[in-house]
């Protein structure tokens, strides 16, 4: 599948496999939501990006094979 230093990471992985959870819709994985600084202002706050990967229902079927396995 992959390692850390050559093939797929174990985060791009979970993108995937999310995608699949997520009704074909792929959600770029972040880290850090939001930073503030000692006033409560917030200083950087993620955008969320998604993209439609795939049909719902394309996503379906797969995750009911992947559970028939």
């Amino acid at each position: 599948m992959g390692g850390i230093t050559y093939g797929v990471s174990p985060l791009q992985m979970a993108a995937a496999y999310g995608t699949l959870a997520n009704g074909g819709v792929y959600t770029k994985p972040w880290c850090i939501s939001r930073i503030e600084d000692s006033q409560g202002k917030v200083i950087y706050q993620n955008e969320l990006v998604q993209n439609i990967a795939m049909k719902e229902t394309t996503a379906y079927l797969v995750t009911d094979m992947l559970r028939t396995v």
